[in-house]
């Protein structure tokens, strides 16, 4: 679980110290408006400060974690740091598919999502690659932004597949985005090969 914990502690630490800081700013301005020392002030701002820091950062790290470990025992693998990334990516090649246009094998492929998904949004470019904008939501109900592109190669199509929390700010997830990554994975059939990867 550590391996898990620590890396959330330094992503959301610098949030933490923002709002440690926020917090000790309006403490020491209360001493201030009434009429106390600036040294008293200063030194409010300092333990107020840094303590609400602390016990933010270790919360939200540690929700988080306790997430991650339900997302990863739902689904039968080993908590990992790739877990806690809030951008996640993968490609797939499918050949041997009925459909002859990618923008047909997509509306398959959204038409195949359980639980459905929202699309915010779809394009065809003019070379045939077809593209959607879809609003997900992982078993917690964490809100998670999906992209699915589907592109004509060679004697097949290329999958290409992206998700990131809905709310871009979000520096933890809970697992939430590599979840739903996974569901859109195993939704897409014929797989051949694959590459993933993660990001911040």
């Amino acid at each position: 679980m550590l391996h898990v914990f620590w890396p959330a502690v330094r992503r959301v630490a610098p949030l933490g110290a923002v709002a440690g800081g926020l917090v000790g700013l309006a403490f020491a301005s209360v001493i201030m408006t009434d009429g106390g020392a600036v040294s008293e002030a200063a030194v409010t701002l300092l333990e107020f400060g840094s303590g609400f820091a602390v016990l933010f950062t270790t919360g939200v790290a540690a929700g988080s974690t306790a997430t991650i470990l339900r997302t990863a025992r739902r689904a039968g693998v080993r908590p990992d740091r790739e877990m806690l990334a809030t951008e996640h990516t993968a490609e797939t090649y499918l050949t041997d598919v009925p459909q002859r246009h990618a923008n047909h094998l997509l509306g398959s492929l959204l038409d195949r999502l359980n639980p459905p998904a929202e699309v915010k949004h779809r394009n065809v470019e003019s070379d045939g690659t077809a593209s959607a904008v879809l609003a997900c939501r992982s078993t917690t109900n964490f809100p998670v932004s999906a992209t699915v592109r589907v592109a004509a190669r060679d004697q097949g199509f290329t999958v290409t597949m992206r998700t990131a929390p809905a709310q871009t700010w979000k520096k933890l997830d809970g697992g939430a985005s590599w979840e739903v990554l996974r569901h859109l994975l195993k939704t897409v059939d014929g797989r051949e090969s694959r590459r993933d990867s993660s990001g911040s």
